[in-house]
C-alpha cells in the first residue's frame, strides 16, 4: 500500500508575522473562489487574467486591485502559496493497522487523513527467466483520491481523480498499478495565479511488482505529498519526504499531459 499525504513542515521561512501580511493571505484567497465562480459568466478569463488585470466585477465581487497578484512581491506570492500548503496538510496516516478490517475503514472514513491511496496485491507463480508462469491473479486493487480540509474556512474539499487513476498494465515480468490525482480545480488555479508561468502537476505513485522483481516491489512517486509505504499492514520503510518548497511540484510542463516520475511509459 502506498499513502500520499502532505505534512505541515515548516514553510513559513522569511516571512513577518505582520497584520498585513495576514490580511493579504485571506483578504486575496477569499475573492479567488467567488471570482472564478462569476468570472465565466462574464468573460472566458481564467483567474490569472482576472486578478491581474485588476478587473471589477458588479455584482456581486470586486476583485480588489491593491490585492491583485501582480502588484505582490515574489516574498509575498510565496508567502500565500506556502501558507496554502502548511494549513491544508494532513493528519499523517497511521504506522500499522491493527487488522484487515481498519484498512477500509481508513480508506472510506478517514479520507481527510490522505491526498492519495493506492492499494496492489497480485499472487502468481514464476516461470524461468523473471516471468510469469500463467496469469497472475489481482487480489487488491484500490486507488482512491483523498480529501482536504479547506485552509479558509475549513470545508471538506474533495480531491479529483486524474486521467492514469486506476490503471493497470501486466507484460510478462511484471505488473503495475498507477494512483493518479489531484486537488480540486479551484485550488490548483489558485496556486498557478501565484506561481505563474509555471503550473501544477498532478500528484501520484505507480507500484510494480512480478517475478522480475522477486519478492519486492518498485514504487515510483511524485515529488509531492509524502508517501508512506506499508506492507503487511505496517510500515517497513521510512516515509518519501516531500519536496522542500511546494515550488517543487510546479513546471513548465506539467503533467498531464508533459511527464511525471509516477507516469509510465508508453
Amino acid at each position: 500500500m502506498c499513502f500520499g499525504s502532505s505534512l505541515g513542515t515548516v514553510w513559513l521561512r522569511q516571512v513577518r508575522h505582520s497584520a498585513s501580511r495576514r490580511f493579504c493571505t485571506w483578504g486575496y484567497l477569499s475573492t479567488v473562489p467567488e471570482a472564478l465562480r462569476v468570472a465565466p459568466i462574464i468573460k472566458p478569463l481564467g483567474i490569472a487574467e482576472i486578478v491581474s488585470r485588476g478587473i471589477s466585477i458588479t455584482p456581486p465581487i470586486i476583485v480588489p486591485t491593491d490585492l491583485i497578484v501582480n502588484s505582490l512581491l515574489p516574498v509575498d506570492k510565496a508567502y500565500i502559496l506556502n501558507w496554502l500548503f502548511k494549513h491544508a496538510a494532513n493528519v499523517c496516516p497511521p504506522t500499522f493497522f491493527a487488522d484487515e478490517g481498519a484498512i477500509p475503514y481508513f480508506r472510506i472514513v478517514e479520507r481527510t487523513r490522505y491526498k492519495l491511496y493506492s492499494r496492489f496485491q497480485i499472487k502468481y507463480r514464476s516461470g524461468g527467466g523473471g516471468a510469469f508462469r500463467g496469469s497472475p491473479v489481482v487480489l487488491h486493487q484500490e486507488a482512491e483520491i483523498g480529501t482536504t480540509n479547506e485552509p479558509i474556512w475549513g470545508m471538506e474539499v474533495p480531491g479529483e481523480a486524474g486521467p492514469l487513476n486506476r490503471l493497470i498494465r501486466f507484460d510478462e515480468t511484471k505488473a503495475m498499478w498507477v494512483n493518479d490525482g489531484t486537488p480540486d480545480f479551484l485550488a490548483v488555479r489558485a496556486f498557478n495565479t501565484l506561481v505563474h508561468p509555471l503550473k501544477w502537476s498532478h500528484i501520484g505513485s505507480r507500484i510494480e511488482m512480478g517475478p522480475v522483481l522477486g519478492t519486492g516491489k518498485q514504487v515510483f512517486t511524485q515529488v509531492y505529498p509524502t508517501y508512506f509505504m506499508y506492507s503487511n499492514r505496517s510500515q517497513q520503510e521510512p516515509p518519501r519526504f516531500q519536496a522542500s518548497e511546494p515550488l517543487g511540484n510546479f513546471s513548465d510542463n506539467p503533467y498531464p499531459p508533459g511527464p511525471a516520475p509516477f507516469v509510465p511509459q508508453p
